[in-house]
């Protein structure tokens, strides 16, 4: 049975695990306010979805692009420091946000928000996974990812509700703000984590190679899924529903609210059998059925069948999730002096991912409906199983 008081005791919670988890919960409570309502406000300031899809396409491409050069210099400097930094530049990226204007070219500002975004996410990324798997607990990974993904849903469960008040009320720029704060104050507990360096071995072109060698064919095809899953769940399905409910905003928001409190605890309970069970076949499991729930979301209709599918799909992706981000920490932690290698390898694979399913939506995007997009998501989906 899980028990919180035991994984919070000082043998089983390190110090800077500690420090990294409050980092981790206050940037959750961020992104759980912020949600996917990014995207729903450039759908606004755009007009259209393929400019959105073309946003996103543009700054993953970037990303993917400069990652080996971008690794290989940032990691000369201390990891904590990096952080830090990059929280910086999401603090522009918000700024940036909150000077687009409906009807307006927003050109240059556009550049502005892909440069902050691009260098936020070149910056912050492998250091914090790095930092996540050096402090985390061989026997106790499980728990301890879980636990701290379960706290921020505990403490997030009514924000998309607050996130979607606040649009109505005062508007985008008053959540951008509320966002930012939380962004800041999130890099306080950082401070108190001990410095680490590490270095990176490979060359711009010995990373892509590496990338696709043999020995990483399943690193390369797992993060690849995750990578298609993920922006179909951050870019298409927010759209989706919005332009599902008439632009409601409110809607959105209880909807999302709602899944939230009836999936939490699963994720805490799921943790603690990624520690006893064996991962690959919960993994296994696990994604059949999160695959059955892209495939169901085809026929969604209604916002009683967003919200049946969105808890489904909450408890299915804790179920697959739950092994593989402990896998995922797991295999970068055996990399031991290769472990920001292994993370700017799963980086790339998650980047590739994103592009093609960005890609792929750009093309059949008033072709066919949105909802036809998450059949191939459905198969995409079970590459995971090679990690």
């Amino acid at each position: 049975m899980f028990n919180i008081k035991k994984i919070l005791i000082k043998e089983h919670l390190s110090e800077p695990l500690r420090h990294l988890y409050s980092h981790t919960i206050l940037k959750g409570l961020a992104n759980g306010l912020l949600g996917f309502f990014v995207p729903l406000f450039l759908f606004n300031i755009f007009g259209n979805i393929k400019a959105v899809i073309l946003y996103y396409l543009i700054v993953h491409a970037i990303t993917l692009i400069l990652r080996p050069w971008a690794t290989k210099f940032i990691l000369r400097f201390d990891l904590k420091k990096l952080m830090i930094v990059a929280t910086i530049f999401i603090v522009f990226y918000l700024i940036i946000l909150n000077q687009f204007k409906i009807g307006e070219s927003n050109f240059y500002l556009i550049g502005l928000a892909i440069l902050s975004i691009v260098i936020y996410r070149l910056v912050y990324w492998v250091p914090y996974h790095t930092e996540f798997a050096t402090f985390t607990e061989k026997h106790y990974r499980g728990r301890e990812l879980s636990m701290v993904q379960a706290v921020v849903s505990l403490l997030g469960i009514a924000l998309p509700a607050v996130s979607a008040f606040v649009i109505i009320k005062f508007g985008f720029g008053w959540l951008f703000m509320m966002v930012l704060i939380l962004h800041l104050l999130s890099t306080i507990p950082l401070f108190k984590i001990p410095s680490k360096y590490e270095q990176y071995e490979y060359d711009y072109w010995q990373t892509w190679k590496e990338l696709f060698s043999k020995k990483n064919r399943g690193l390369l095809l797992a993060y690849f899924s995750d990578g298609f899953q993920s922006s179909a769940g951050y870019v298409i399905w927010p759209i989706f529903i919005f332009l599902l409910l008439d632009g409601e905003y409110m809607s959105v928001g209880i909807i999302s609210t709602l899944i939230i409190l009836v999936t939490v605890v699963l994720r805490l309970i799921m943790g603690d059998m990624a520690d006893h069970k064996n991962k690959k076949h919960l993994l296994k499991y696990g994604s059949w059925i999160h695959a059955i729930g892209w495939f169901v979301r085809v026929f969604v209709e209604s916002g009683f069948q967003i919200f049946a599918i969105g808890v489904y799909h909450g408890f299915s992706e804790i179920i697959m999730r739950a092994p593989f981000d402990t896998l995922m920490y797991e295999r970068a932690a055996d990399r031991e002096h290769y472990i920001d290698e292994y993370t700017a390898l799963r980086e790339m694979a998650i980047r590739l991912g994103r592009i093609s399913l960005l890609l792929f939506a750009f093309i059949v995007v008033g072709l066919v409906g949105l909802n036809w997009i998450f059949i191939v998501v459905a198969f995409i989906a079970l590459l995971v199983n090679f990690v």
